[in-house]
This record gives C-alpha cells, structure tokens and sequence, in this order.
C-alpha cells in the first residue's frame, strides 16, 4: 500500500525563508517618480479637484514708442480644468480556520501581514497601469494615453475644440531619435515651464 508522506517528509521539518517574494508585480518607475518628485500629493477635500489653467496669451500687449496710446483691455486668458475623484480598493480576506492555523511555532511567514503586503502591491500596481491608461474606463484616474491625445475631453475640456490643451503629436518623423525628442521636448516648453500641451 503507497502513503502519501514518506518516512524522511513524516519526521523532517520544512525549510523555510521567512519572508515573501514578489513573483508577480511589475515595475512603477513612473509612480515612483511622480511620488518622489514631490507630484503625489493627498487632497483636502472638495467636490472636484480643481486645476486652474492659463490658456491664452495676454491681449493687451505691443511695442510702444514716446506716448503712444496703451491697451488696457481685459482678456479672459485663465480656466480650470476640473477632475472627479476616483477610488481604488483591493480587499483582504482570511478565514479565522487559516489565521488559526498560521500561528504560534508553525508560522513561518505571516499570513495575514503578507495578504496586506499583497493588497498594497496590487493598489500600486493598478495605479501605475491607470496612469498610462487611455480613458476607456470612466472610473479609472486619467492616464497619459488620454492627456497627451488630441480628441478626447479631459477635465472637462474638450481637444478638439480647444488647440491649446491638446497633446504635442509629431506625424512627421518616421526615425524616434534624440534629436525629434528634444524637439517635441523644447516645443512644449516656455521658459523653464514645461508642458504636455501647447498654447496656440
């Protein structure tokens, strides 16, 4: 007759590295960034998350010569793209049969305090692929794939009727190099600003 455990296996104990490895998650480099580049911030609250925009040059401007005659008129040149809040959950369960069983001398890695690890990896994980994502999923945070795009609405403003809040596209060149990068790159920049879209 076979038995399930031999006799080596019925009287050794198990090895075990006490400690998770991550086998499944990939990379955040952009999350990280923006979380230590100071862009991560937590809000105070509010029913939408306001970003005020200034989208137009000033009107009244021009070379004067003596006592020319200057403009003063106003020019409405300042808006707000406005954002909703979104919300990212991932749960934890555990039953109290297996919280039992995982303790005392027979834990070798905690159950529960690994389920949390992986709940907080999942969270960052989704939040790294929503930054990149394309606006498809109305819940999900706006990614970069919709910011950069040129006809698609974000924050409530529409890019194709609005050429100042549309993505910087190059539909000419064919080679990605340094220098078409850099081009794009100094394009979207006025003076030590820099941007994801053009004023027109």
């Amino acid at each position: 007759m076979s038995l399930s455990i031999d006799q080596l296996n019925a009287i050794t104990e198990k090895y075990y590295v006490k400690k998770l490895f991550d086998s499944i998650f990939d990379s955040n480099v952009l999350l990280r960034k923006m979380k230590n580049g100071g862009s991560y911030k937590s809000a105070d609250g509010g029913t939408q998350i306001y970003v005020p925009l200034n989208y137009a040059v000033a009107s009244s401007k021009g070379w004067y010569s003596g006592a020319d005659t200057l403009s003063t008129a106003d020019s409405d040149n300042i808006t707000s793209a406005a954002y909703d809040w979104k919300s990212l959950y991932a749960g934890v369960a555990i039953t109290e049969e297996d919280e039992l069983k995982n303790s005392g001398q027979a834990q070798q890695v905690n159950l529960l305090k690994s389920k949390i690890q992986i709940a907080e990896k999942t969270l960052k994980d989704d939040l790294g692929t929503g930054l990149f994502s394309d606006g498809s999923d109305p819940k999900s945070i706006v990614g970069l794939r919709d910011i950069v795009a040129v006809d698609q609405t974000v924050g409530g403003i529409s890019q194709t009727d609005n050429a100042w809040w549309r993505g910087q596209v190059d539909s000419s060149t064919t080679t990605l190099t340094i220098a078409a990068m850099n081009q794009v790159f100094q394009d979207c920049t006025i003076d030590s600003e820099h941007k994801l879209t053009k004023d027109s």
